[in-house]
């Protein structure tokens, strides 16, 4: 029985389906820079919606609901850019910068509620946070660097935490735990 999440996450994976296949549609008919982009993203959302029909409904509508997410701000970002309702120029970057890492930071907080034994917990801890600080931190870089900068640090951040988190893995690993649950 689907319960009322199940359907607010329906609703929202539809509501930003039909998002990002409204801009691009606008972003391809109005002929702005690379179309094959607009069409790749029209498929990502259909792929999608047809892996939804054959494996577990609510993994992969969040899923939906997250890359309609990250591409309804980048389209419309791009869209909005286009119309020229953009005061700053680089609003568009900034926007698409600080969702990136927001969307980072949440992928990145289900990490530790992925395994059971106590070592594996504690490793899946430090990898989740050092995630959570990177994508902090990708998404500030955006917010208060100069463009240029923040383009150069904030993968930087990320690879820093990639690291970290590798580090961890590294170590509980070689710790005895060999099997992850």
């Amino acid at each position: 029985m689907k319960t009322m999440f199940d359907h607010a996450l329906t609703g929202a994976a539809v509501v930003l389906t039909v998002c990002v296949v409204a801009i691009s549609g606008y972003l391809l008919l109005a002929d702005v820079g690379q179309k094959w982009t607009y069409a790749v993203a029209i498929v990502i959302m259909a792929a999608g919606w047809l892996a939804r029909r054959f494996t577990s409904e609510r993994n992969v509508t969040a899923s939906i609901t997250m890359a309609g997410v990250l591409l309804s701000v980048a389209l419309g970002a791009k869209a909005v850019d286009h119309a020229g309702w953009l005061v700053i120029n680089d609003l568009a970057l900034r926007i698409n910068g600080m969702v990136t890492g927001a969307v980072l930071v949440l992928l990145s907080n289900a990490i530790p509620k992925r395994m059971s034994s106590a070592t594996g917990l504690a490793m899946l801890r430090t990898v989740g946070t050092a995630f959570v600080i990177g994508g902090f931190g990708y998404a500030l870089a955006w917010l208060v660097l100069p463009v240029h900068f923040a383009d150069a640090v904030a993968p930087i951040v990320v690879l820093l935490s990639l690291i970290v988190a590798l580090t961890a893995f590294i170590i509980w690993y070689r710790g005895g735990a060999r099997s992850v649950s």
